[in-house]
Parts: structure tokens; C-alpha cells; sequence
């Protein structure tokens, strides 16, 4: 039998979990009007309109009128929103010979964002001086010109 959801391109958790004592109190925490029977977790969504994210992955992040990087930790669905908790880092610099960022860990906080506003989860690699540097996909480099 087909879902609704099957051909859905909308953010979404790859499966939906049941989430411990510890989450759902972090969770009715960020959203006090929420119960247990309204949050999910799991580890892996499905990004809007492709792709997809997991625990662990970097991805580039629509924040206000700028782009920024961040690694996920988890994704949670509560009252039928996707969400994605993740530790963002601050850009350092920016090639456009190399079309890659380079983002640092200094500054780094936990937020917790609408999946909907992750863009891609990114190709990156470990830099110096706790750093990442990840390649930015044709379609977002607009986001660094001047």
C-alpha cells in the first residue's frame, strides 16, 4: 500500500523512532507545549527536495541571509515539523578558485534548525587549527559573492 508520504519531498525523518526519557525532555524543553505521544528521533531525514542527512554528517545551512556549515547530532520531529540539532561553525574564509569553505570549530553552538533550511549535506574534510573545509555545490556559491 502506497502513504502519502512515499513520494513526498517535503523534510522529513527516514524513520520514525521513539524517543528516550532524555530526548523528550530536552525536546518538551525547546518546545514546552509538546507530549511524548508528538516528538520522534532518528538519526537519519530525508532533506527537502533530495538528499539526505545523518548523525555526524557536515552540512551547509540556510541561516537568515547567510549560509553556514554545522555537523548533525540528531533530527526530531515534533508536532509533524522536522528538526535538526547540530553544532554550527563560524566560516572562516572563502575560495572561489577552490569553490570550498573553510569553517571553524572555535565558536561553535548547539542550535536546534528547521531541516527544511539545510541546502545539502556537503563533501568535507578535517583542516588545520580545528577547522573543516568542505566543497560548496555550484548552486550555493551565489551565497559567498560579494
Amino acid at each position: 500500500d502506497l502513504q502519502e508520504h512515499d513520494f513526498s519531498n517535503a523534510a522529513r525523518l527516514a524513520n520514525k523512532g521513539r524517543c528516550s526519557k532524555k530526548v523528550l525532555a530536552f525536546l518538551q524543553g525547546a518546545f514546552p507545549d509538546v507530549n511524548g505521544d508528538q516528538c520522534y528521533c532518528c538519526s537519519k531525514a530525508k532533506l527537502s527536495p533530495a538528499g539526505s542527512c545523518s548523525r555526524g554528517d557536515m552540512v551547509l545551512v540556510q541561516d537568515a541571509s547567510k549560509l553556514v556549515a554545522g555537523e548533525v547530532m540528531s533530527n526530531f520531529e515534533v508536532c509533524g515539523t522536522t528538526w535538526t540539532l547540530l553544532q554550527k561553525m563560524s566560516l572562516a574564509n572563502y575560495s572561489e578558485e577552490k569553490a570550498s569553505a573553510k569553517w571553524s570549530r572555535a565558536e561553535e553552538a548547539v542550535v536546534l534548525i528547521a531541516t527544511e533550511n539545510i541546502q545539502c549535506a556537503a563533501t568535507w574534510s578535517n583542516g588545520k587549527d580545528d577547522t573543516i573545509v568542505t566543497i560548496i555545490p555550484l548552486p550555493l556559491r551565489g551565497w559567498f559573492e560579494s
